[in-house]
């Protein structure tokens, strides 16, 4: 892993794929952010973000995945995080994110899991 911070989206079905690389700080934070709003400007309101290589996550970090949960779920959507490593899903779970957001330990699994939570709630 590295200390740079690297984004790369792709789309999956009805689920764009965030994935981050590196540390989610005051320097990658911003970048998350950006993508995650994009993403739903975009009306790609279903969104797993990919931990795998993400390193670290700061209150930056954090407050960005906030802004695409809110930005996702204003749009009628949602926003999950899968993969996350020792560290990061240690903070995530120190804070409570973990009330906040569905994870899990795979991408796939995950995606599937958001829409599946959101068909149970609306039907």
């Amino acid at each position: 892993m590295t200390d740079r911070f690297g984004i790369t989206l792709r789309d999956d079905g009805d689920v764009r794929v965030v994935a981050v690389e590196g540390r989610a700080d005051a320097l990658g934070a911003p970048a998350l952010e950006a993508a995650l709003l994009e993403s739903v400007r975009e009306g790609r309101i279903w969104i797993v973000v990919d931990c795998a290589r993400l390193a670290y996550i700061s209150s930056s970090g954090l407050r960005a995945l906030l802004a695409g949960l809110k930005a996702a779920r204003g749009g009628g959507g949602g926003c999950a995080l899968a993969a996350l490593a020792d560290e990061p899903e240690r903070v995530i779970t120190t804070t409570g994110f973990d009330r906040l957001f569905l994870y899990g330990d795979d991408v796939v699994e995950v995606a599937a899991r958001l829409l599946s939570s959101v068909a149970e709630t609306s039907g």
